[in-house]
Order: structure tokens, then sequence, then C-alpha cells
């Protein structure tokens, strides 16, 4: 039998915290941190990541030397490694804005007003002839809401008739990478005439030329017609001068010179480029270059960015036409010939047995 006047055994839990507050409680810091987080990689990561990065790491130093906030752990994690997501993330997203290149939109505006015809009619002869066989050409696309235009260009009338007008123009002028709807050409000239354009042919990528034909002109008149030039005559610093669409300012004329004349082979043809100080500018692709009689030597095809040269331009000899003519077929080809005999109405063309718009 047990001594009931031995020491007892007592339990003070007067020191210890009421039930309630021994339970594990949300840290504000970790809530903050998941919240910063999680955001930060829908948006503004940049400026909301490392914010949750920084919480989440002080959340979890707190969670581990308090135990009240041992349970949120898990909340300090996730907008720990949130947060370094996002800001991984929108700063991958801003360096690929930045440094990704730039496309150049197409110029498309056409600015109000037309030629003066009193300074057209004031015009030197071999300025005056050139500007009236000008022709503006609009690359359109079919799209649900309808037709829209991408892209704009030059080209010269060679042959002017009742049957219809023969153009020259370049290759890239009527077609539009990556275009995969119906497309359609228009052109116009001074005095408001216009019309669909049907393609006749285009030559390679590098030879960067096309024929045209426009069988039902709309409006006054038809557009005039230059004479063919002697590009082999041609000197280095020879006078020349430009007509075209440069930022589809229309008909528009500029001078300058020959800087060199440079030349390539594409299979047994020998192409001729016209490298000119003339400033042209995109819309003046497939418009004239003349010699100071006012007679077509070659066509404008490009020019050096100005972030990497100025005043450099190139064009295309009209001796590469004549070169490629024999491989054309027979409608192309029959219009070239007519035009370097001098002729000034086009022949009469045979029917198309299939019309085309944009393509050849």
């Amino acid at each position: 039998m047990s001594d009931s006047t031995g020491p007892r055994l007592v339990i003070d839990y007067g020191d210890l915290p009421p039930e309630d507050s021994r339970r594990p409680r949300r840290d504000p810091m970790a809530v903050a941190s998941a919240v910063l987080g999680l955001t930060s990689v829908l948006f503004a990561g940049v400026a909301l990541g490392p914010p949750a990065v920084v919480t989440g790491i002080l959340a979890l130093r707190r969670a581990r030397w308090r135990w009240e906030f041992g349970g949120a752990r898990g909340l300090a994690w996730t907008g720990l490694i949130s947060g370094l997501l996002g800001t991984l993330l929108w700063t991958g997203v801003i360096i690929w804005a930045v440094r990704r290149p730039k496309p150049e939109p197409a110029v498309l505006f056409f600015p109000e007003g037309q030629l003066d015809p009193d300074t057209l009619e004031r015009t030197p002869s071999p300025f005056k002839e050139p500007l009236l066989a000008h022709v503006s050409l609009v690359l359109e696309v079919q799209e649900d809401q309808g037709w829209r235009a991408v892209s704009a260009g030059s080209g010269v009338a060679l042959l002017s008739g009742p049957e219809g007008i023969g153009i020259l123009t370049c290759r890239h002028v009527v077609r539009h990478e990556g275009t995969t709807g119906a497309t359609r050409l228009k052109a116009s000239w001074y005095g408001g005439g216009s019309g669909n354009v049907e393609v006749l042919w285009t030559s390679s990528p590098d030879g960067d030329m096309a024929l045209l034909w426009c069988p039902s002109p709309i409006g006054s008149g038809r557009p005039g017609v230059v004479p063919p030039g002697a590009p082999g005559e041609l000197g280095v610093g020879d006078d020349l001068f430009a007509v075209g669409d440069p930022l589809s300012y229309r008909t528009s004329l500029a001078r300058g010179t020959l800087s060199a004349m440079r030349i390539q082979s594409e299979g047994p043809i020998t192409l001729r480029t016209l490298q000119v100080q003339i400033p042209l500018n995109p819309g003046n692709s497939g418009g004239g270059l003349y010699d100071h009689r006012g007679r077509l030597v070659g066509i404008s095809s490009r020019t050096i960015a100005k972030d990497r040269g100025e005043g450099m331009g190139f064009g295309l000899s009209i001796s590469n036409l004549e070169a490629m003519a024999p491989g054309m077929p027979s409608r192309a080809s029959a219009l070239v010939t007519s035009w370097l005999k001098g002729e000034q109405n086009p022949p009469t063309p045979p029917r198309p047995t299939r019309r085309t718009h944009g393509t050849s």
C-alpha cells in the first residue's frame, strides 16, 4: 500500500499559450509574396518579380524562426519561384521586342493633289514625256472585308494604243511575299486614267523585271510612251533622272548621275545594273531611269538603307529586257520587240486563255 503522504508531480499549464494561439498562422508576408509572384508571371514581371522574390525569402526566414508561421512555407516558396519565373520571362520578352528587326511598313498613303497642268506644260521635253509615260501601280489582296492594298510601286508605259497598254516594272512590285489569297494589280496615270492589269511575264528574282498589260483603260486618255535608250553608250558621271512615286508622292522627278555600271551573269545572260547617285525611296521601284535626252535606259530597283549608306540607288538596264526577250511568252516577247523597233502602238494581242492578277 503506497504512502499517500509522499511527494507529488504537479504540472502547471499556466505558462503555455491558449490552444487557439498554438495553431500555425497564415503569414501576411508569405501571402504577399505568392500574390506578387503569380501576378508577375501574367503581367509586368520585371516590376513585380523582384519584390515577390524578396518577400518570399523573408517569409521563409520568418517561418524558420517563428513556429507560429511554420505553415506559410508553401506560400513563400510559391512567391519565390513564380517571382523568379516572372522576372526571367518578361525580361526575355522585353529584350526580344527591343532587338527584333522592325519591318518597314508599306507606304500606301496617297498625298492629296495632282500634277499642276500649267507646270507640266512648261516642263522641257526631255522631262515631260517621261512624266506622261509614268504609271502608278497598287497591288491589292482580297480579304473578308474586301480588297486591301498591300504594296505600291511604279511602272513605265512602253506602248499605248486602242488595244491596251504595255507596261514595264519590277518583279517585286507585282508580287507580295506571304500572300495566299487572290490578288489584283491596278494601274493609274496622269490625267485620271486607270485600269486593272494582268501580268504577261516575270523574270527570275535576280532579273527583277515584269511586263504588264492593261487591256481596257478607264477614264480620260492613255499614258504617253518613251523611246528606248542606249545603256551601252552611258559613261560614269553622265546625267540621269528618275521618275516614280517616292513615298507615294505620285509622278515625281529626281536628278543625279551614273556612279557605276555593274554586270553579273545569270546562265547565258549578262545582266547589267546601274548604280546611281539619285535619291530613290520606297515607291520608286519599277519607275523609269532616263538619260539626258529623255530616253529610257533602265528602271529603278532598290536603294541602300539610310543607316547603311547615303544616296546609293540601283536600277536595271533595259538591255536586260532585250537579252531575256527570247525566253518570254509570245505576247510579252512581241511587246518588247515592237518597243525596241520604235513603235508606239502595241501589237494586237491574241485573246488570253487565262486572266491573271498579280502572278505570272
